[in-house]
């Protein structure tokens, strides 16, 4: 059924807008499976992501399918890369990007955060 309706979302749009609600891991595989992301068939992702929330997401479907639908950089805006760790275990982050990917995005995070300004870390000691 949701091969289906993936498959055919154009002409059930109501339908397809119900079916993250109903049976969001099938969901997430056929998107995958057919290589289209939910807003394609017209599912909006901040709808999904209201419903839910990131961390419910995060477990229920797991990251790599929540990349396939929301894509990396949502993920990252939208939970940041801490959450996404602390979320899943730096062990499942490390499994699902393999080492080298998460050893490259490591070096990315560290050097976008070498030009932000420092955080003031003093909370009003003297």
């Amino acid at each position: 059924m949701v091969e289906y309706l993936v498959d055919h979302a154009a002409e059930h749009p109501a339908y397809v807008q119900a079916l993250p609600l109903m049976h969001l891991d099938k969901f997430a595989e056929v998107l995958a499976m057919r290589h289209v992301t939910a807003e394609e068939i017209g599912v909006q992702k901040e709808r999904l992501m209201r419903l839910y929330g990131p961390e419910a997401l995060a477990r229920e479907i797991g990251l790599e399918r929540m990349v396939q639908i929301f894509g990396p950089r949502e993920v990252l805006r939208t939970m940041g890369p801490e959450e996404v760790v602390r979320i899943l275990g730096p062990e499942e982050v490390l499994r699902a990007l393999g080492i080298d990917r998460a050893r490259e995005a490591l070096d990315r995070l560290s050097s976008s955060t070498d030009t932000l300004p420092e955080r003031d870390t003093d909370q009003g000691h003297s």
